[in-house]
């Protein structure tokens, strides 16, 4: 049995000689810390085959995201290459990992936008969540002729307490354009994953719905345990992860890892042994070893079989050139550039702060629902005077992503906050709101024609 074979048959829940590991995410600085390379030295591909063959994981994964936290993207021809030598070179399951409805309608219109459309214009929202997932289909689609078994979609909608939307709201706007998603890209012959941190408690059943072969992450430290997410999904989903950074990120003992390993064997079922979040610097190198080695006891349950994807013929544009892929790459997502990027320092009730999967995260609130955190936010944070003049930023920035589309991001900044206080100091601005364009130009002042003039230069 190769390792294809085992994830296969692992997702149709047969029998398999031994467990099935694999990592939806190897950062990196991960791999210069294994290989003890130089902080700059350059990661190829055969760095990565490198690694995952010393871990003999059963799966490969290439990252066309970073996620729509992240401060920088991959280079998507470059991983779409990857995805065609792993098919070509290696008996592994290749899987692409890649925004979803949600991550997409974020990096293309910024979390602060997508958060007032969906409080004031749901429509709207629904819009650009059916909207991501049409350019998610696409990619998803390309990652397929690649060489792609299956697709993980990134899309993070959640935080430590809960999902950073009201349930409610996501099952009107974005589960309906979730669920066609995937069963377009299953009908393509692709396993497809759902990824997220954070607690998905409360949508569990909705992610069901929308026929996922398997959820990916289930973070411990956010109440995702293992056997209560099992009780709640079902038999006929993959389970894909659990292992947190702060487990891998100290020397452990025989007894910790073998108890570990044991709460993903009580799991029952179908699952496959991994990291919630990926590898990424600061995790305990021998821990991430013996653990991967102490998970090759986990045997799957034989239970009912389901119909699931496994292509088997060769993709259609194998061995596809640098070239093909930008081509492809710019007509799926309309020829879009880099963004230009937004900073408004403002006095504002919106607060980020830095964790360590998603660079940019809702700060955690006491609140039911991210709806309820702005509302209470707006009415108790601010004086009267800048709750007004926030109202005012915050219509004109709605108003200017809808008008640009994707090629703005804006990121508000709070005047009060650490970050705030720094990036005053960097751009010199003493009076609020002051609106910063790609880190250059700045426009000082209510009068956001002016800013708009500084934004049009950009693009």
């Amino acid at each position: 049995m190769n390792h294809r074979e085992r994830v296969f048959k692992t997702l149709r829940g047969e029998p398999i000689d031994r467990g099935a590991r694999g990592e939806f995410f190897i950062a990196d600085e991960f791999v210069r810390d294994f290989f003890a390379l130089r902080a700059d030295a350059p990661i190829e591909f055969e760095h990565h085959h490198a690694i995952i063959t010393q871990l003999d994981l059963d799966l490969a994964c290439v990252s066309v995201s970073a996620g729509w936290g992240a401060l920088a993207q991959p280079d998507e021809p470059r991983a779409f290459e990857m995805l065609a030598r792993w098919r070509a070179e290696s008996d592994r399951f290749v899987g692409a990992l890649m925004d979803g409805a949600f991550s997409a309608a974020v990096q293309a219109r910024g979390f602060n936008a997508l958060m007032h459309a969906i409080r004031g214009a749901p429509e709207r929202a629904r819009d650009w969540f059916q909207r991501g997932a049409d350019a998610a289909r696409a990619i998803a689609h390309a990652a397929r002729d690649a060489g792609a078994d299956g697709i993980i979609l990134g899309e993070d909608i959640a935080y430590g307490k809960q999902t950073y939307i009201a349930p409610d709201d996501l099952r009107a706007l974005y589960f309906p354009a979730l669920r066609e998603l995937v069963r377009e890209i299953r009908a393509r012959g692709l396993v497809v994953f759902f990824h997220a941190d954070g607690n998905l408690n409360a949508v569990l059943g909705d992610l069901v719905a929308c026929e996922f072969d398997g959820l990916q992450g289930l973070e411990p430290d956010a109440g995702m345990t293992l056997r209560g997410t099992r009780a709640r999904v079902g038999d006929a989903i993959t389970l894909w992860g659990n292992s947190n950074f702060d487990f891998l990120s100290a020397p452990r003992t025989d007894d910790e890892i073998a108890h570990a390993t044991r709460a993903v064997i009580e799991a029952n079922g179908r699952v496959i042994f991994g990291s919630c979040g990926g590898l990424v610097a600061g995790m305990n190198l021998e821990t991430v070893r013996r653990g991967q080695r102490e998970g090759r006891s986990i045997f799957s349950t034989e239970l009912p079989s389901k119909k699931c994807s496994a292509p088997t013929a060769p993709p259609k544009e194998g061995g596809l050139t640098r070239q093909f892929i930008a081509n492809r790459i710019a007509r799926t997502k309309g020829g879009a550039m880099n963004p230009v990027m937004v900073e408004v320092i403002a006095h504002a009730p919106t607060q980020y702060f830095q964790c360590k999967h998603c660079e940019v995260l809702m700060n955690q609130a006491e609140s039911e629902g991210i709806k309820q955190f702005h509302a209470d936010a707006l009415e108790t944070s601010l004086p009267t005077e800048l709750l007004a003049d926030y109202r005012t930023l915050s219509a004109w920035i709605t108003n200017a992503v809808e008008r640009f589309g994707g090629r703005v991001v804006f990121k508000v900044i709070d005047a009060a906050s650490l970050e705030g206080v720094y990036k005053s100091l960097r751009y010199g601005a003493r009076k609020y709101p002051a609106v910063i364009v790609n880190g250059k130009d700045k426009y000082i002042g209510a009068d956001f024609a002016q800013a708009e003039t500084l934004i049009a230069r950009a693009l």
